[in-house]
């Protein structure tokens, strides 16, 4: 048939194949192209996904070791870093979420956002508590300085009735007695002062428990031999020190 068809029909079929050829590739080619650039579109979106949660786990890695490092030094500087770090996790979490295609992931921002920020919220209660404990202490240490200074006026005033002799010239046994009395109180009393100390430095709950009940137990003590203190004592300074 082809063969009855005159030369010039026989160019425009072959110009017409051709061209159907030619549209034919081009569509292929632009239908490959599109799915590679949606491809490269959700690669560059997934990287991005992946780049914040990256910077999410460095911030959150941080914000722990400013955490950390308060606890140990308490300085306030950690604390400012670590609000930083933390709010970074945060934001860098939200914006990340509104990146996210599939609801279970969107839900595992939602939950790294609430936990993040209960972290937050106990980290700067751990701060109210230690700022608060800084000042108990300095009352707790004017305090206990006083109770020593009163031992110290009590062992003065005993060594030098120790240091004195009775009417017929002897020594008054009585008075040396008080005098090393007085002296072990103000010994218990620099102990619980130092526990007092140790308490102060300590860094886990249960080192701070353990510190607590010797340091309880040793202002007892010394409670204890005061009283005891105040009935040995002969006169009315040493009584009222």
């Amino acid at each position: 048939m082809l063969k009855n068809l005159k030369l010039g029909t026989k160019l425009y079929c072959g110009f017409i194949f051709i061209l159907f050829l030619m549209v034919l590739v081009a569509f292929i080619g632009y239908s490959s192209l599109n799915k590679t650039i949606s491809a490269l579109e959700s690669t560059v979106h997934q990287l991005e996904i992946a780049k914040k949660a990256n910077t999410i786990l460095v911030d959150a890695q941080d914000s722990q070791a400013h955490s950390l490092r308060y606890i140990i030094y308490k300085d306030d500087k950690y604390v400012t870093s670590r609000d930083e770090e933390s709010a970074s996790v945060i934001e860098n979490a939200k914006q990340a979420k509104e990146m996210m295609k599939s609801a279970e992931n969107k839900q595992k921002a939602d939950k790294l956002i609430d936990e993040m920020e209960v972290y937050d919220h106990h980290c700067n209660n751990y701060v109210s508590l230690e700022h608060d404990k800084f000042e108990v202490g300095k009352v707790r240490a004017a305090a206990a300085g006083e109770v020593l200074q009163n031992v110290i006026d009590v062992i003065d005033a005993a060594q030098s009735f120790a240091l004195g002799t009775d009417q017929e010239g002897k020594i008054d046994k009585a008075a040396v007695e008080r005098a090393f009395f007085a002296q072990r109180c103000r010994n218990s009393v620099n102990r619980f002062r130092i526990t007092a100390q140790k308490y102060q430095l300590a860094v886990t709950p249960d080192e701070q428990d353990e510190k607590a009940k010797v340091w309880m137990n040793q202002i007892a003590e010394s409670r204890n031999l005061l009283k005891e203190a105040h009935e040995m004592m002969a006169s009315d300074k040493t009584k009222a020190a």
